[in-house]
């Protein structure tokens, strides 16, 4: 008898614990349901910082881009010439490379015609992130076959446009500034460690 009543005392005492268990309200105030994880604060680096539409950069090419071998559609390989600095916040650095377009290319023709080659950048690239650009400004000076200065300029904000006798030849390491096409975040580049940094005590 006796321990039958020890059986039962046990018996109710754990049914008490299990509905107090399960009775307790979570931080929800679901019973049972486990409260979400807050999400983390974005950093630094995910808000900062934008290169807004319009910001100007200095690319150069790097390698000849020449209408002696370059037909319209074609592309050329271009890099930044000098970092992307926007509001202090170093955002791309010198080298990050990228892609230009030949717009519209034609060789020199018969009677003193003159070549041909209009230029624009398309992108650079850097941290996996693609910065579109627009237009390619640079000045070329060529004469025509019949010794007439023709070539030139550019309007700011149209591509490059070179005309000159024979071909037209854009050399390696030919500097240009584009325009960026629209705005683009980019996280900033982390500062290089100072000589020092490590060798303290």
């Amino acid at each position: 008898m006796k321990s039958t009543l020890l059986g039962l005392g046990a018996a109710a005492l754990l049914a008490t614990s299990a509905l107090a268990q399960d009775g307790t309200p979570s931080p929800s105030g679901e019973p049972g349901v486990a409260s979400p994880a807050p999400a983390p604060a974005p950093t630094a680096a995910a808000v900062c910082c934008k290169a807004p539409q319009g910001t100007v950069v200095v690319v150069e090419t790097i390698a000849m881009v020449s209408s002696r071998f370059l037909r319209t559609g074609d592309k050329f390989d271009l890099r930044l010439a000098e970092p992307l600095v926007v509001d202090g916040h170093l955002l791309a650095p010198a080298g990050a490379t990228g892609e230009g377009e030949v717009i519209d290319s034609d060789r020199p023709g018969v009677g003193g015609k003159a070549a041909k080659l209009v230029l624009a950048a398309r992108y650079f690239q850097y941290a996996n992130i693609r910065v579109p650009l627009r237009g390619f400004h640079v000045a070329l000076a060529g004469r025509d076959q019949v010794g007439t200065s023709l070539a030139v300029s550019v309007v700011v904000g149209l591509p490059g446009f070179f005309v000159q006798g024979g071909n037209v030849d854009v050399p390696a390491g030919t500097r240009a500034t584009a325009k960026i096409a629209e705005d683009v975040v980019l996280p900033p580049v982390a500062p290089s460690p100072s000589p020092n940094q490590g060798n303290s005590r």
